[in-house]
């Protein structure tokens, strides 16, 4: 379980958000490219990144304390 003050969970809360509109915007450039994406380019992995990041991070619990 992961213990946040307020600002702490506002700050954990806007890196998932920033890294979920990231993620949905490389998958729609990949998306719309005519280029063949190697699992060794740039943008598939950071792709990769992200949804690790996403996953591991998906629904913690979480309590916040006093300041």
């Amino acid at each position: 379980m992961r213990i946040f003050t307020e600002y702490e969970k506002g700050y954990f809360d806007a890196e998932i958000n920033s890294a979920q509109r990231e993620l949905e915007t490389l998958v729609s450039i990949r998306a719309e490219s005519n280029e063949c994406w190697s699992e060794d380019s740039i943008i598939v992995k950071r792709i990769r990144e992200l949804e690790e990041f996403i996953r591991s991070n998906h629904n913690p619990e979480f309590a916040l304390r006093g300041e």
